[in-house]
């Protein structure tokens, strides 16, 4: 047994939800790629922290100037929100692990960067061990990628589209592994494939990519 860490952005559901993302919605995730990736481990045992500190709810609420500084829309914004939530969790996430058992980091979006200070926090409240225990990190249409770097000794893949003027494309910095392709969907392109679930028919070819690329830092 393994544990899955889905760090999602979820706009739309947010800002019908009032900000917050209920654990009825759980039941929608079936068709998206953290079920994908469960079935590729086998494994079902996953946390859902949402990455994007409340969606379009605290996007609008933090339009204004001053206030604008703490928008979830600055990828420093998540980092620090995540270095505060990795720091707090570290040790029931890493109790909760037996001998053996690892921890996977699946990322959407803005969820990329929140994870980065997560795993951050983590390892500011328990050291190095943590990173022993992170088997890799999957981020999957990262938002900002100029604005983060892969996590030292946390082994981390990209995937990415090149039509995707959401996140666009970019290389970030010290990743093990990346594929980027221009995606064919429904229109609008430019913003249906920077969604999760245009992702889904390349995510095991991904894993399988990933799993054997060399860790580069």
């Amino acid at each position: 047994m393994h544990h899955q860490i889905v760090v999602r952005e979820h706009r739309l559901k947010c800002t019908l939800e009032g900000g917050h993302w209920p654990p009825s919605l759980f039941i929608h995730l079936g068709t998206f790629a953290d079920n994908h990736i469960m079935d590729y481990v086998n494994d079902n045992h996953v946390k859902y922290i949402d990455g994007s500190m409340g969606g379009a709810y605290q996007t609008l609420d933090h339009a204004m100037p001053v206030k604008n500084l703490l928008s979830n829309t600055h990828a420093y914004v998540r980092k620090g929100a995540g270095y505060t939530a990795g720091k707090i969790m570290a040790e029931s996430i890493m109790s909760s692990l037996e001998e053996g058992e690892s921890i996977r980091f699946v990322t959407h979006s803005m969820g990329a960067a929140y994870t980065k200070g997560f795993i951050k926090g983590m390892i500011s409240a328990l050291g190095t061990e943590v990173t022993d225990r992170i088997e890799y990190e999957v981020d999957i249409a990262p938002y900002q990628t100029d604005e983060q770097s892969a996590v030292p000794g946390v082994k981390t893949g990209t995937l990415q589209h090149t039509n995707d003027m959401v996140a666009k494309s970019g290389i970030m910095n010290d990743t093990d592994y990346r594929k980027a392709k221009k995606k064919e969907t429904s229109w609008p392109a430019w913003l249906n494939s920077h969604k999760i679930d245009s992702f889904l028919d390349e995510i095991v070819d991904f894993l399988n990519g990933l799993k054997k690329a060399d860790m580069k830092h």
